[in-house]
């Protein structure tokens, strides 16, 4: 079978760890990453995150509603709730999934798009990501962890025109 390349791959905040975790695997003309980090408990502390659990056995619907205020994003979905396995599951890969990009070279144009208010994942961890993968271009953006769409849509096509040039 053949492997399919997509011309752009877009992840955010989970998604986009889960990218730089398997940039060796990834086949694609660019990789555009909103909120990536490398380790979250190094922004979020583990103590708060296993406090998320335990909100999550007392109050699934107020944990919920929590994350989404805290990510700009709206009211967001109850249907999460009745979802709370796979949301524990998450939090405990978020306390122990880590990315070593030490000596990682990766030829795909990466752009790092990042809310400088962002109240989940600060910025300082897609600066961290530019220690080692320098030839990214990063876009500090006067969001918070969501950013809409056009403004993903504006940066994503300014730098495909650069690109052209």
């Amino acid at each position: 079978m053949e492997k399919k390349e997509w011309h752009t791959l877009l992840a955010w905040s989970l998604g986009a760890h889960l990218c730089l975790k398997n940039l060796h695997r990834i086949r694609a003309r660019r990789l555009i990453l909103m909120a990536p980090f490398l380790d979250f408990c190094a922004y979020t502390p583990r103590q708060r995150v296993l406090k998320m659990k335990a909100g999550l056995e007392k109050n699934p619907r107020a944990l919920v509603r929590w994350f989404w205020r805290m990510s700009s994003t709206g009211p967001g979905d109850d249907r999460l709730i009745e979802e709370t396995g796979l949301l524990r599951a998450g939090l405990d890969f978020l306390l122990e999934s880590r990315v070593d990009l030490k000596g990682v070279h990766c030829r795909i144009p990466i752009i790092l798009i990042h809310g400088v208010h962002d109240r989940i994942v600060p910025a300082r961890a897609s600066e961290k990501i530019l220690e080692y993968l320098p030839h990214a271009c990063y876009f500090p953006v006067p969001w918070g962890h969501y950013i809409p769409e056009d403004e993903i849509m504006k940066i994503g096509y300014e730098e495909k025109d650069k690109d052209q040039l």
